[in-house]
């Protein structure tokens, strides 16, 4: 009896912590770069010079939009690399970075045409990704750790704040789109407010290195790094705490409540979903092909992992409440 009790004991931890398969992959016309979600609708960018949007019902893409090819150096036409994309929930407007001539990079808007609304050309800056803060105002991450606030309509910018003396990593936006959050090499994580760029909040002492990817949900703050860590803040409180892993972090996500955290553990892209509260581990997603540079929760039992490959990969997990 005792034996039976702990074989199907092994069985359930095996279930929780280890599921067999996702739910299904699908695949952009690139290696991903990043994405994000509004609705049923899932907006994918790519290496490729292409940004694909599925219907998440369906299964299906139903958009493909295609940049305009650039020069490399030798004057042969390649696509240009997507590096961030972004749009307002509701609004259908599309936000892109995207790799320029001379290692500038462009960005554009989209709705219904490509309009190029920064020209590496011209203004030549090294804008790691930009988020909408308004319709008409987007908010840039420039690789020298830089923020920089730029008026659409008026094709001015507003603001241009030096954030530190490192390279630039990430930056989020809180729901409401009144506060950025950003990281850089030096493991601390600055908060602006996203109207005038006043430094509100420095959260830092958890990592002690590179923060490559921060998310925010709520009041809660997650951030992996170089030093192998997960972070965690309560940016109210200032409460914090962090994982030792044993491989850099690459990417990390919270759930839409805050209650749950995803992390890319090791190198073998494994994703390690946990409980914010409890610290406990409740699954390992393993399966994916190579180094993961997204995680997108859907709910707080379904998330999205991207690669840097082509393959879009959909769990649907059994979170015992």
């Amino acid at each position: 009896m005792r034996t039976l009790l702990f074989a199907f004991f092994v069985f359930l931890v095996q279930q929780t912590i280890f599921p067999q398969k996702p739910a299904y992959v699908l695949s952009a016309s690139g290696g991903v770069t990043d994405m994000i979600r509004d609705g049923s609708n899932l907006y994918v960018a790519t290496d490729n010079g292409t940004v694909d949007i599925f219907d998440l019902n369906s299964k299906r893409r139903f958009v493909n939009i295609v940049f305009p090819k650039i020069e490399d150096f030798t004057g042969e036409k390649i696509a240009a690399k997507i590096f961030s994309i972004d749009k307002i929930p509701g609004n259908d407007t599309l936000l892109m970075v995207c790799q320029g001539m001379s290692g500038f990079r462009d960005v554009f808007i989209y709705y219904d045409q490509l309009i190029k609304v920064i020209d590496a050309t011209s203004q030549k800056m090294m804008i790691r990704e930009a988020r909408f803060v308004k319709p008409d105002l987007i908010l840039m991450g420039l690789t020298s750790d830089e923020l920089l606030l730029f008026d659409v309509t008026a094709k001015k910018i507003l603001y241009r704040i030096q954030i530190g003396h490192y390279t630039f990593d990430d930056l989020v936006l809180t729901s409401d789109r009144s506060k950025v959050l950003t990281s850089d090499e030096s493991g601390i994580i600055h908060m602006f407010l996203t109207d005038d760029g006043t430094l509100l909040k420095k959260y830092e002492g958890q990592n002690v290195d590179n923060v490559f990817k921060i998310d925010i949900k709520d009041d809660v703050l997650i951030c992996g790094g170089q030093d192998r860590r997960v972070a965690v803040y309560d940016i109210i409180s200032s409460d914090a705490y962090h994982i030792q892993g044993d491989f850099p972090v690459y990417c990390v996500a919270l759930s839409p409540s805050g209650g749950y955290g995803a992390y890319s553990s090791n190198e073998d892209s494994d994703i390690v979903v946990f409980d914010i509260d409890t610290r406990d581990v409740l699954f390992t997603l393993t399966g994916q092909e190579s180094t993961v540079n997204n995680i997108l929760f859907c709910s707080d039992n379904k998330l999205i992992v991207s690669c840097e490959s082509e393959k879009i990969y959909f769990w649907n997990l059994k979170i015992n409440k």
